[in-house]
C-alpha cells in the first residue's frame, strides 16, 4: 500500500524527493512514538547533563503530527477538487 502511494506521488511530482520526505517523516515519527510508548524518550540534552527536560504533552504532539501527515494528502485533493469545480462553473 505504501509503495503504491509513494510511487504515485513520485509519478505525479516527477521527483522522488516528496516520497522520500514522506517516508523519512513517517519513520522518525514511528521511532519517536515507540520510544514514547516505552517511556524511554531522552530527558537530558547530553549524557552528562544534570538538567532534566520534561515535556508532558509529548504524546499529544507526536500523535497530532502523525494525524496531520496522514490527512494532508486528502486535504490537498479536496482543495484541488473544489478549485476545479469553481473553474468549471
Amino acid at each position: 500500500m505504501a509503495g503504491v502511494v509513494l510511487g504515485s506521488l513520485s509519478m505525479k511530482t516527477r521527483s522522488i524527493w516528496a516520497g522520500f520526505l514522506v517516508h523519512a517523516t513517517v519513520a522518525v515519527l514511528m521511532d519517536l512514538l515507540a520510544l514514547d510508548h516505552r517511556h524511554e524518550l531522552p530527558t537530558r540534552l547530553t549524557p552528562d547533563s544534570s538538567v532534566r527536560l520534561a515535556f508532558p504533552y509529548t504524546s499529544a504532539v507526536l500523535f497530532g503530527d502523525l494525524g496531520a501527515s496522514r490527512h494532508r494528502p486528502g486535504l490537498c485533493f479536496w482543495r484541488r477538487h473544489k478549485r476545479n469545480a469553481k473553474v468549471a462553473l
